[in-house]
């Protein structure tokens, strides 16, 4: 299994979803609309993502990981 597939397994289904739509290009505000979140819980989510893969922006996690494959 691939090094970033793997690492995207250990995201919850919500951060998933959270980071999917990052990388579509939605502002906080708008996932936390999408999702029925605030956007503080949006924030709290990114920043899971951001340590459990190793990023340390929404412009990084795209880069490393794509749309399709934080989808996994």
């Amino acid at each position: 299994m691939n090094a970033n597939v793997e690492q995207i397994t250990t995201l919850t289904e919500r951060q998933r979803q959270v980071a999917s739509l990052a990388c579509q290009g939605l502002t906080n505000k708008k996932i936390a609309e999408h999702l029925g979140l605030v956007e503080g819980t949006v924030k709290v989510h990114l920043n899971a993502v951001y340590e459990k893969l190793g990023v340390h922006s929404r412009t990084r996690l795209i880069a490393r990981f794509g749309l399709q494959q934080v989808a996994v």
